[in-house]
């Protein structure tokens, strides 16, 4: 520990380290190709008809509110052209900003600078984290919203400087215009405020103030919410307000639906991504709290592992990971007839991603029945609560009642959740030789294959659009390739697309293998690191098209 303490023992040298590794990992991908992935096809036209015509579209697909997302690519696209590589490249200097961000938050709670590197390297080799960084999704400047926020609420807790009410209520009204889900940010700091104040009424001067961000932002939600209704298609994604609360039993009865699976799998994805610090977190615990509180949280720590694992048979669920991989495959043979998954997985590594996932989970479980028997205590006994702790769990709180409400989940939702967790367990993680080392080779494995597995998405899409390419440029209607989802939606996107893609109306089809009553046309190969091999994306023409 001693000699890494040597190394990574200032902010200057950590950040240099960061920005080269990034560098280094953006060299290898070379995310410079012009072609969509996963949702930001529908995010890039809104950016392109802003900058045409000066008007807000969100588009029919977005189910977010996606105006502060649509603006800050724009600011990109007007300042470097317009292209799909400088769209990712906003997201990549946002997610650089986090990263420094969240170094300094982890500085300030470990006051360590090496814990803050390798803690910050748990969000930089963070697999769907890393991916992300990569495209034009709303995901990481959500993040980015999320940490910057910490970062005020910080300047007004600890170092009593009200002014940063400012900041952290503009960054609160730019998450909002991201994801209806930034209204927790303001409302997490108004309820940590209204507990200090029961507890100390010379906090309730403070309390006012910090009733100004969450005022603020149920204006711009309300504002956003009206302005919407008079822009959205009838068969847009897009639900207001409105509609999700207009029957509470419904809405009730969904929620208590949504928990319990929710719970799971984010307690399983924190648990995969923080295995080795939840551990080291969760022995500190162990080693500091007296017999009686080990007694008496036994039964909440069983119960909240239990639960937990209540999805580990379909875990994980995907979006961004699935079996041996990153990224959507959504081309016709795998998402419609789930059909040749097998070119890029494994049941052992499904295994060891199920084996870390569960010990991370056994850790978190201790953590969390600690931290609530620890609460009720001080609750009890009139103790001074930590207003930015405070402040964190009641965010993670509300983030994930949010998530229960909302009708989808994918496991990108869970970043926030694992940045706040991080944040929370960083005061507790202290190394030796042997944590760094543990750590280091986590971080190797996390990194490794978020590196390889983001390279393995690029290059099986730049196949994909190759061959559809070429395929055209062979005189074929483009109208007549079903390329997959981005391929599909972008091209036909104010037509009725979707039949297109999950229906057998197209007469050529890109797949990763063979599909019935299809004769191959042509083919081309990529490499593929993970598993390790020459890959192939196909052509296929329908039979019945002849």
């Amino acid at each position: 520990m001693t000699f890494l303490s040597s190394i990574f023992k200032t902010q200057a040298i950590n950040f240099t380290i960061l920005l080269l590794l990034l560098l280094g990992c953006e060299w290898f991908i070379c995310p410079t190709d012009a072609f969509p992935l996963n949702d930001d096809w529908s995010y890039t036209y809104s950016v392109n008809r802003f900058n045409d015509t000066g008007i807000i579209d969100i588009g029919y697909w977005p189910a977010m509110n996606l105006v502060g997302h649509i603006l800050w690519g724009s600011l990109f696209t007007k300042l470097f052209g317009f292209s799909h590589f400088i769209l990712r490249c906003s997201t990549l200097f946002l997610s650089t900003l986090t990263l420094l961000l969240f170094y300094r938050q982890v500085v300030n709670s470990s006051k360590n600078h090496t814990t803050a590197f390798f803690v910050t390297l748990f969000v930089f080799f963070n697999p769907i984290w890393f991916l992300l960084s990569n495209t034009f999704m709303t995901d990481v400047p959500f993040l980015f919203s999320i940490i910057l926020s910490f970062f005020c609420v910080q300047k007004i807790v600890v170092q009593k400087k009200n002014l940063y009410i400012i900041p952290f209520t503009l960054v609160c009204v730019y998450s909002i215009l991201i994801r209806q889900f930034g209204i927790a940010l303001s409302a997490s700091l108004l309820i940590a405020s209204a507990i200090n104040a029961i507890k100390d009424k010379r906090n309730s001067t403070q309390l006012l103030v910090d009733t100004i961000p969450f005022l603020v932002s149920i204006i711009t939600y309300m504002v956003f919410e009206k302005w919407i209704a008079q822009r959205l298609l009838p068969y847009a994604a897009y639900q207001s307000t409105d509609v999700v609360t207009k029957n509470s039993m419904d809405l009730f009865m969904s929620i208590g639906d949504n928990m319990l699976r929710r719970y799971s799998s984010c307690m399983l994805y924190i648990g995969l991504f923080l295995c080795p610090l939840c551990i080291i977190a969760a022995i500190a615990f162990l080693k500091k709290k007296p017999f009686k509180h080990k007694l008496a949280t036994i039964f909440l720590m069983a119960l909240l592992l239990f639960f937990a694992v209540n999805r580990i048979a379909v875990f994980p669920i995907g979006n961004i990971v699935y079996n041996a991989g990153l990224g959507v495959e959504s081309l016709y043979d795998i998402t419609i007839l789930n059909i040749n998954t097998y070119h890029a997985s494994s049941d052992a590594f499904l295994f060891v991603i199920k084996l870390i996932a569960i010990l991370g989970l056994m850790g978190l479980v201790i953590i969390l029945g600690f931290g609530m028997l620890h609460f009720v205590i001080m609750v009890f006994k009139k103790v001074p609560v930590n207003k930015g702790k405070l402040f964190l769990v009641i965010f993670s709180i509300l983030y994930f009642l949010l998530l229960c409400i909302s009708k989808s989940f994918f496991d990108r939702y869970s970043l926030p959740l694992i940045a706040t967790v991080l944040l929370l367990m960083a005061p507790y993680i202290q190394l030796n030789a042997v944590k760094s080392g543990i750590l280091v080779l986590f971080l190797l494995g996390s990194g490794s294959f978020s590196v390889l597995s983001t390279s393995d998405y690029f290059n099986w899409n730049r196949a994909r659009w190759s061959l559809i390419n070429n395929t055209i440029k062979s005189g074929v209607d483009p109208f007549e390739i079903n390329g997959g989802f981005e391929y599909t939606a972008s091209v036909f996107y104010h037509k009725s697309w979707w039949d297109l893609w999950v229906g057998d109306k197209s007469p050529y089809k890109v797949t990763f293998g063979n599909i019935p009553n299809h004769t191959l046309v042509n083919y081309t190969t990529y490499r593929r690191y993970i598993p390790f091999k020459t890959d192939t994306v196909f052509l296929y023409r329908n039979n019945n098209n002849h």
